[in-house]
Formats: structure tokens, C-alpha cells, sequence
């Protein structure tokens, strides 16, 4: 039954248009959800910074042993996320293969409100609970970058958002940095002058030529995606 429940879930949360620094309605649904649950709901000032539709939501459930925990999913997803037909086969949910599926993170978040129904009705002594629903995962972390970690208490935290076998579990995770390069040419007129000029995309293509790209040791990666002229 609760498989069933979370199979309904999950299909009604990946119908819903979600992408980054447009969560509103995502956002409201998820906060109903958590009052629902017994939670206090908060929702943060974060996109009114990023100049988004909805901010990271924030519920907290008072609890009666043990240390706070914080669990954490976000509610956007990258582009071709509307209009999603799913098809399930095999045990199996996919989407018909003209969209994505929107399983990152829909999954994750299906996955804390099953658990967090399950631990309501089973009545069961339990932590203080606080979860976070992000904002713009899909845009450089740019929702948890701005959440109001003045709302919190807990000091641990459980994101739920990989794939893998069910039961994975990663404790550690990369982090990313990126380098942002003007190269500048030299102007000259094409007709009577040519000689005088730098092109500037052969300068930044020679550039590229030396820099190593793909994997550079068991733990880094680089790669460069965009000239823009």
C-alpha cells in the first residue's frame, strides 16, 4: 500500500513544472504536505535574491529524543522537464522518452514524505525533524547557497538525491569550480589590413590545445563547454 502511495506521489510531483527559479508551485504543494505531517513550514527569502518564483522551503518537526537531523532534497530539475508521459514497464517508471523523467530529485523528495508518513502513523518516539527543500540545485547549488541557516538547528543532514542501487549511501561528494576566460583579439580591417588583426577564437583555440580535459586523476575532471563571441 505504501509503495502504491508513493508510486501516486511520485508520478503526480514529476507532472508539475518545476525548474529552477520556478519551484512555486512545487513549493506550495511541498509545504502543504509538511503541514500536513505536523511540521512548522518556513520559507526562506532565497528567491527574492536569486530572482525566483519561490524560495527553499523549510519545515521542522518537534521530536522527543536524540539530536536534531536534517533531510534534504531540491525541487527543481534540469530543462525538458514539462509534459512528462510516464510508462511503466517491467516494475520500471519511465517517461516516454520525448522528456526527462524528473526522477532528480523528485524521488528523493517522494522518498522523505513516505518515510516521514510512515514515522507519523507508527507513532514511534523520534528526533527533532527538519527538512529542506531547495531551490535552483540545478544552477550551481545556487538555493542552498542562499538558505537561511538561521531556520535550523541540526547539525547532520541526509540529502537524498543519487542514483545507484537503493540502500547507496555517499558520504563524500566533488565539488565544483569553474574558470571564466576573456581572451581579446585585435581589430583590423578584413579587406585592407588583414595582417594587422588577432582573431580572438584562434588565440582561445590555441589556448585550449594545452589544457588538459576529461580526467585528470582518480578524483578530478575538467572540461570547458562554452565560447561565446
Amino acid at each position: 500500500m505504501e509503495n502504491d502511495r508513493i508510486l501516486e506521489e511520485f508520478i503526480e510531483l514529476t507532472g508539475i513544472s518545476s525548474p529552477s527559479l520556478g519551484e512555486r508551485q512545487m513549493a506550495d504543494i511541498l509545504k502543504c504536505r509538511l503541514a500536513e505531517l505536523g511540521f512548522t513550514v518556513y520559507e526562506d527569502k532565497a528567491g527574492e535574491v536569486l530572482g525566483g518564483s519561490a524560495g527553499n522551503v523549510i519545515g521542522r518537526l518537534k521530536g522527543n529524543k536524540g539530536t536534531p537531523v536534517m533531510l534534504c532534497a531540491h525541487m527543481d530539475r534540469v530543462a525538458n522537464g514539462d509534459g512528462i508521459k510516464h510508462v511503466i514497464e517491467d516494475g520500471k517508471i519511465m517517461s516516454d522518452g520525448t522528456t526527462i523523467l524528473a526522477a532528480d530529485d523528485v524521488s528523493g523528495i517522494v522518498a522523505i514524505l513516505g518515510g516521514l508518513r510512515l514515522l507519523n502513523e507508527s507513532k514511534l518516539e523520534h528526533c527533532d525533524i527538519e527538512v529542506v527543500f531547495t531551490v535552483s540545485e540545478e544552477k550551481l547549488l545556487q538555493g542552498s547557497k542562499k538558505l537561511d541557516y538561521g531556520l535550523l538547528n541540526a547539525k547532520h543532514s541526509y540529502c537524498f538525491d543519487s542514483s545507484g542501487r537503493i540502500g547507496r549511501i555517499i558520504n563524500a561528494a566533488p565539488s565544483q569550480a569553474q574558470i571564466h576566460v576573456d581572451v581579446y583579439g585585435k581589430s583590423a580591417h578584413a579587406g585592407q589590413a588583414p595582417e594587422k588583426g588577432i582573431n580572438a577564437l584562434k588565440a582561445a583555440g590555441k589556448i585550449l590545445a594545452d589544457v588538459q580535459d576529461g580526467r585528470l586523476d582518480f578524483e578530478t575532471t575538467a572540461n570547458w563547454g562554452v565560447i561565446k563571441a
